[in-house]
Parts: C-alpha cells; structure tokens; sequence
C-alpha cells in the first residue's frame, strides 16, 4: 500500500512539474511577443501603405508607350478600359504623394488621353478602340485596339470617364503645361454619344 501511495504522490509531482514547465514556457513566448501597442499600425500609416501599394500596380502594369494598364499582373492580360480609368485617378494620388513627380505623372496620363482621342472608332472585330465615343471593353496592350471579341461597354466606360474626370479636375491649374490634359479630357467626355446606347424606354 505505501508503494501505491508513493506512486501516486509521484504521478501528481510528475503532472505539477509538466504544468510548471508549460506556464514557464508560456510566460517566455509571451514576454517575446510585441504588445498590442507595439504591434498597431495607424490608421495614416495603413491608408498609405495601401493607397502606394495601389499606386505602383497602375504604375508599374502600364504600356508606358501607349498609357494602356494591364487589367491584371499577368504578361498576357490585356487593358481593361475600367482599370486604365482607375489608373488615371491612382496617377493623380501618386504626385500628390510624391511617389511620380507632376511632370512624370502628366506626361503618363497625356499619353493615354492621346491614345484614346487618336485611336480609330468602329464597328469591326478588330482595329478599332471604340465606336460612337465610347470604349471596347478589353484593348490590346500593344496595339490599343479592340481584342477578345469584347463588347462596347457603358459600365466599363463609364469607369474610364470617371478617371478621366479626376485627370481633368486635378490638372486644371493654369499652368500652359498641363492644359493640354484638360483639353483631351473635355474632348473625349463630349465626343460620346449615349444617346446611341439608349433604348428609350422608361428610366433610360
């Protein structure tokens, strides 16, 4: 009976040692870690980190030959008309930020502008930008024409006038530099024709 007694004396010490062990352990990882303030990112600090990480998407997927934006990182995506639109707005941010300079920054966005005023309008599978002032959905990196078979897209251009809104208001600063930005903005706002993808019926 004792020998039964000493074993299970021996047991609890055993488990007391093992739970001692883990608190020890416990208390190290914890001292380790950073404490909550420590680990807290500002609010200042997240917005900036994302609005840059943002920036240097359309920066970087961008034809710097023709202004197009990939609508993803992939080598073969081609523009989506939408993304380029964000891209305009995102550019904007960047020389505010101080991450492109203003020259850098318009001459990118002047490019683009030119590239949808000069690029040619029509109906056909291919070899054209948009028809009735409004865009193809998807462009070809390279060439700034339709690909993919893509529709004419109300929704996509009007994410692209959207950022060419943006360019137009940001670069309205009366330095002769930037005005000819302005001026292709207000051209290829008023070139298009909605009326054309009207159906007449009521709300639209």
């Amino acid at each position: 009976m004792p020998r039964a007694n000493s074993r299970q004396h021996g047991g609890l010490r055993t488990a007391r040692q093992w739970r001692s062990a883990a608190l020890v352990l416990l208390a190290t990882t914890l001292s380790l870690c950073p404490t909550r303030a420590e680990a807290q990112i500002t609010t200042d600090a997240l917005l900036d980190s994302l609005q840059r990480t943002s920036f240097e998407y359309f920066w970087n997927e961008a034809n710097p030959t023709n202004g197009l934006i990939r609508d993803r990182t992939q080598s073969w995506s081609p523009c989506s008309i939408a993304s380029l639109g964000f891209g305009l707005s995102a550019i904007c941010i960047g020389i505010d930020h101080g991450w492109v300079t203003h020259a850098a920054g318009r001459d990118r966005i002047l490019t683009a502008l030119q590239t949808l005023w000069n690029g040619p309008q029509g109906t056909g599978a291919s070899g054209f930008i948009g028809y009735q002032g409004l865009y193809y959905h998807w462009l070809d990196m390279t060439t700034g024409v339709r690909t993919w078979d893509s529709e004419l897209s109300t929704i996509d251009t009007a994410l692209l006038f959207a950022g060419i809104i943006d360019a137009k208001e940001y670069f309205s600063t009366g330095d002769p530099l930037d005005d000819p930005v302005v001026a292709l903005c207000d051209s290829i706002y008023y070139r298009a024709n909605w009326e054309f993808v009207r159906n007449f019926n009521p709300g639209i």
